[in-house]
């Protein structure tokens, strides 16, 4: 992802993301893993059938859209 501040590895930080299919905004929350300048690595975070359906929703999207760099943890 790429971001406009500066977050620390390990960092705990909230994201949105807007399903080009749905329009829906889903949220989850991350782990900075790795980054370099502006451009991060995140982790998803899931603690209960909310966030598993978010994160899984996330990553059908990122698959099917062919995002460069996606990889499945």
């Amino acid at each position: 992802m790429f971001g406009t501040v500066e977050w620390a590895i390990g960092a705990q930080v909230g994201v949105e993301f807007t399903s080009p299919c749905s329009g829906q905004p889903i949220r989850v929350r991350c782990f900075v893993r790795n980054r370099q300048g502006y451009n991060y690595g995140l982790e998803f975070v899931a603690e209960n059938d909310s966030d598993y359906d978010n994160v899984a929703q996330i990553e059908s999207t990122l698959r099917n859209l062919g995002i460069a760099g996606y990889t499945e943890s």
